[in-house]
This record gives structure tokens, sequence and C-alpha cells, in this order.
């Protein structure tokens, strides 16, 4: 949620925890390994970013399967999942 609220501006409501996601990975900074916690939540305003470097776009859950989403298995995971009506995708690596 600090990402939301810091880096896109956002001010979030209704939280509900939706799932976590384990993924391990290796590039070429060598093997990593993360946790992702999804967060069904109701937002106010419109999505920003502070830096430069990042954008944020709204998306509706219908296009997931059209966009890279990353890992493997969040976009399934939040099309089967429930009422959640955007997702905030971010091109900074977080």
């Amino acid at each position: 949620m600090r990402e939301l609220i810091e880096e896109a501006q956002l001010e979030v409501t209704d939280l509900h925890g939706f799932g976590f996601i384990e993924h391990s990975y290796t590039d070429d900074t060598g093997s990593h390994h993360e946790l992702n916690v999804l967060i069904q939540a109701a937002s106010v305003g419109e999505v920003g970013a502070v830096e430069d470097h990042l954008t944020f776009r709204w998306f509706p859950v219908s296009m997931l399967s059209t966009l890279d989403v990353r890992p493997e298995g969040v976009a399934a995971t939040l099309q089967q999942g429930g009422p959640i009506g955007r997702l905030v995708v971010g091109n900074g690596g977080t």
C-alpha cells in the first residue's frame, strides 16, 4: 500500500487480502525470489506518478489477458477471483 500512496499518489480504502503469488527467477543481475501480495481496494482520485521514470495507468480487469502482467499467474488470479474492477500496472520494476 505504501507504494500506491507514495509512488502513484493514490488514497486507498476498503482493503481486503486477495491472495499471494510466490515467484523465483534469474536474470542478468542474479537470482531473485519475491512474494507478490494481491490486495483488493477502493481508490479515491486519479492515479499519478511522483517520479518522472514511473508511469501508471488504469486497466480494466477484462484487458489483463492482453497485457504482459508478471509474474505468470497474477492475471489469471485476478480475472477469476472476484469483483476487482481495475488494476494498476507500473513500469518502474516494483
